[in-house]
């Protein structure tokens, strides 16, 4: 593009000369004021030299009011040019920012286009070879960088270094993939070698769990299970074996008898009072007291309790709760 104006070819120089302030009689000001200073450096107010004090402070206040006015006159005089200066600056600036929007606006919007063009040929490139690495496109993560322009060849093709980076992504998922599947299977052959379901342990393989965490997790749940099944045993048989006996057992007078033995299972004796002095006593029946208690136990504990209590002549009456 040819322009009859160019920026670039323009001659911006600044002339500024440096401005001087002269000040008159400066030497003769500065004598007076170190004669007045050393005049009165030691002096002293007091009720006689009151109005004398005041006097010479409003002198010395109207001198120094004089310096500071001219001193601020003198500034402004000095800043005028370059505020105005300053001023042509920025009206300047603001004619060749009319000049780089529009420019800046279509540049972004070009840019925009070729790396959205850049993407599609990258998403097209990556669907084109993730076969070949056994992964799915939305399987691997995507590198935004490698759709700039510095990895692309003139002729509008991935280069080498980024189809590099991009197999090593895919390989990086392919092993990982292959990694979860070898943890899947592993677990699963464990739940399944103990007896336990293997669903709910590969579920946790899929959220993050390494397989040896759940192997120490199956141990306990299979210690568990097994000394929940000796208990329940245990009590089965502990069960069974009171049916037995209860079913083996017949009353004979005040006596319990089992049937098979012929053994005297619990004996219930009548209470009596026997002394030295009376040959023979006269049996009074005692005395009934009723007491309630609610008992907790697991039920075949329950069972051996009341049997005890029966076996002492304990009267038993079961209320609804």
């Amino acid at each position: 593009m040819t322009n009859e104006v160019s920026v670039k070819n323009l001659d911006f120089s600044v002339d500024f000369k440096k401005s001087e302030i002269t000040v008159a009689h400066r030497e003769q000001f500065e004598t007076a004021i170190k004669a007045y200073a050393k005049k009165y450096e030691d002096w002293a107010v007091s009720a006689e030299t009151l109005q004398d004090a005041k006097d010479i402070r409003a002198e010395m206040n109207k001198a120094n009011k004089l310096m500071d006015e001219k001193r601020k006159e003198i500034k402004k005089q000095i800043n005028k040019p370059l505020t105005e200066f300053e001023d042509w600056i920025k009206a300047q600036k603001e004619e060749i920012q009319r000049v780089i929007d529009p420019i800046d606006k279509g540049i972004k919007e070009l840019e925009a286009m070729e790396q959205e063009e850049r993407s599609k040929k990258l998403m097209a490139e990556i669907a084109e070879i993730s076969p070949n690495y056994g992964v799915e496109v939305d399987e691997i993560t995507i590198n935004p960088s490698w759709a700039n322009k510095g990895n692309f060849t003139t002729k509008g093709k991935l280069n080498k270094k980024a189809l590099n980076e991009i197999c090593g992504e895919m390989k990086a998922v392919k092993a990982e993939k292959d990694q979860l599947e070898a943890n899947k299977t592993l677990i699963a052959n464990y739940a399944e070698a103990v007896g336990l379901e293997p669903e709910s342990w590969i579920v946790q393989i899929e959220s993050g769990s390494t397989p040896q965490e759940l192997m120490k997790q199956i141990d306990l749940a299979i210690k568990a299970k097994n000394e929940r099944l000796e208990q329940e045993k245990k009590r089965k048989e502990y069960e069974e074996a009171i049916e037995e006996l209860q079913n083996n057992q017949v009353e004979i007078g005040d006596k319990v008898v089992d049937e098979e033995t012929g053994e005297i299972v619990n004996t219930v004796d009548l209470p009596f009072e026997n002394t030295e002095e009376d040959p023979f006593p006269i049996y009074t029946r005692p005395s009934i007291e009723t007491v309630t208690y609610r008992l907790s136990a697991p039920h075949h504990l329950i069972l051996l309790g009341k049997q005890n209590l029966l076996g002492l002549g304990i009267k038993i009456e079961e209320i609804d709760s």
